[in-house]
């Protein structure tokens, strides 16, 4: 009869705590929403100019034209881009009076320093390799021993064939 009692005391303080409407929600002022979104656009901007790919697949039309540069000159342009975006969130977590602006401002600025410390490892640790086997391959096809012409898509031919080849760095 005690855990029975114990049981249900258990089950009903939950339900009676969701029962109580928050004092934040409701028709309070939604204001802060429309001022931590720009700062996230911010962000979402300077991500989506360097990878418009993204942005045309959450449906933003106008990124549907574009294709993205993957270059290390593009991903370093795009990090000191991000870290002035990073300067402004930290000025206005300084001047920002509401506190759940200035904790998205905290979430972001958090997120991006992890970003920074994730791209700066795998710049110093990444090990560039070439696939011998592809390497082989290809110059095989470039060069037969029949002493014809080499083809120019003979490394296209040979990652059709095998899919396993496509998914590895070429020469």
């Amino acid at each position: 009869m005690y855990r029975l009692t114990a049981a249900a005391l258990l089950c009903a303080i939950p339900l009676a705590v969701m029962s109580q409407p928050a004092s934040d929600s409701g028709s309070g002022d939604k204001s802060w929403i429309d001022r931590s979104n720009v700062y996230t656009n911010l962000v979402l901007d300077v991500q989506l100019e360097h990878s418009p790919e993204d942005g045309s697949q959450e449906g933003l039309a106008k990124f549907d034209s574009r294709i993205s540069n993957p270059t290390l000159s593009d991903e370093l342009a795009e990090r000191r881009e991000l870290e002035a975006v990073v300067a402004k969130l930290t000025a206005a977590q300084t001047t920002e009076t509401d506190k759940r602006v200035r904790e998205d401002l905290e979430i972001l600025r958090k997120a991006l320093d992890l970003r920074f410390r994730q791209d700066d490892f795998g710049i110093q640790h990444e090990v560039p390799f070439l696939n011998a086997r592809v390497c082989a391959a290809c110059s095989m096809i470039r060069w037969p021993p029949t002493g014809d012409p080499p083809r120019s898509s003979g490394c296209a031919n040979i990652q059709e064939r095998n899919p396993d080849i496509s998914r590895s760095r070429s020469c």
